[in-house]
C-alpha cells in the first residue's frame, strides 16, 4: 500500500481512485536507491484492511491455483505477482497478518520484521508497533535481499533504530539437529479446518525427528482475540475515523464496520475521555509524523 512517486496509487479506495503521489515513501524510496526497478503495483483491500483482496476500484484478486479461491490478504496481489513468475521480488505490509497469510495461501515467502526494521514515517498510531513493512518472494534469499534494501534508520518512526549489521549478512543453513522446536497447528485459539489440520500433522510427523528436540505446544493466548479487536480499533479509529464522519457512503463495508466497531469501542469500555485535552477520545494520542527520507 506504499506510496510511489508518479504511480498511481489508489490504497483500493474509491477516494482515492485517481491519487498520483508525489514523492516515494521512505521504503520505496530505499528500494529504488538500491537498483530496483518498480514494475507496477499490485491489489490490496481498501487501505489494507482485511483478509481477503477485493475492493471497489479493481475488484477482487483470487488464488493463483484456483481464481474461485481467495488469495489472502492484505497483500494478495504481491503473493500472487510472485506466484504467476510476473516478478520476482515484491513488497507488503502487516498489521495482523497481511505478509503471512497470502504469502501461506500463494505458496510464497512473506516476512514480517520486527517493528522499527523497515523505518514507516506513515504510521497513523505512532507508538503502535503492529503496522509494519515487509519483503515478499518466491524463496528465502530473495526475500532477504529485499529487506536488506528496505532496512535502515527512519527519524520518523519512533520503533526505528540503528540497524543491526548482522541482518544484512548473507544467510547460511540452519542447523535443525541443534534446534528446539514447538508445533502448534491452531495455537489453541484459531479454528482450523479438518483437512488443514491433517495436512499439518503428517507434515510435522515427517519434520519431528529432523530437530534436536520437538513438541505440541502453545502459549497462553487467552482473551487474544479482544487485545487485537481493541488495538485495530485505535489503529481504525486514528486512520480512518475521519473519513467515516465526513464521507462515510465513500467507505467499503468492511472499513465502514471496522472504524464504527472501533468509535464505540472507545466509549463503551472507558465511559470516560482518554487522557488529552477535556473531550478527547481514542484519538488523542494519534501522532502526526512527517517525511525525512
Amino acid at each position: 500500500m506504499s506510496s510511489t512517486a508518479d504511480i498511481l496509487t489508489t490504497f483500493g479506495s474509491v477516494m482515492f481512485a485517481d491519487n498520483v503521489p508525489k514523492q516515494d515513501e521512505c521504503a520505496v524510496a530505499s528500494i529504488r536507491r538500491a537498483g530496483a526497478i518498480v514494475v507496477g503495483k499490485t491489489n490490496t483491500p481498501e487501505f489494507g484492511a482485511g483478509g481477503n483482496t477485493r475492493n471497489a476500484v479493481f475488484g477482487p484478486t483470487g488464488n493463483p491455483y484456483d481464481p474461485v479461491l481467495t488469495s489472502g490478504g492484505s497483500s494478495g496481489g504481491s503473493a500472487v505477482v510472485l506466484a504467476t513468475g510476473m516478478v520476482p521480488l515484491a513488497s507488503g505490509s502487516d498489521f495482523g497478518g497481511s505478509l503471512r497469510t497470502p504469502s501461506a495461501f500463494c505458496g510464497v515467502v512473506g516476512f514480517r520484521p520486527s517493528p522499527g526494521v523497515i523505518p514507516d514515517e506513515t504510521k497513523v498510531t505512532g507508538l503502535s508497533p503492529f503496522a509494519v513493512d515487509g519483503p515478499m518472494a518466491r524463496n528465502v534469499t530473495d526475500a532477504h535481499l529485499l529487506l536488506g534494501a528496505m532496512a535502515g534508520h527512519g527519524l520518523d518512526d519512533p520503533f526505528s533504530g540503528l540497524l543491526d549489521p548482522g541482518l544484512l549478512k548473507p544467510l547460511t543453513p540452519a542447523d535443525l539437529g541443534a534446534t528446539r522446536v514447538a508445533f502448534s497447528s491452531d495455537l489453541g485459539i484459531a479454528a482450523v479446518d479438518p483437512a488443514n489440520r491433517s495436512s499439518f500433522a503428517d507434515r510435522v510427523a515427517r519434520l519431528w525427528p529432523h530437530f534436536a528436540h520437538a513438541a505440541e505446544a502453545q502459549p497462553n493466548l487467552s482473551g487474544v482475540h479482544e487485545v487485537f479487536e481493541t488495538l485495530r480499533a485505535l489503529f481504525m479509529v486514528g486512520g480512518y475515523g475521519h473519513y467515516l464522519k465526513h464521507s462515510p457512503d465513500r467507505l467499503g463495508p468492511n472499513m465502514r464496520d471496522n472504524t464504527t466497531r472501533g468509535m464505540a469501542l472507545g466509549w463503551s469500555r472507558s465511559r470516560r475521555p482518554l487522557p488529552g485535552r477535556p473531550g478527547s477520545t481514542a484519538t488523542s494520542i494519534i501522532s502526526s509524523m512527517t517525511s525525512t527520507c
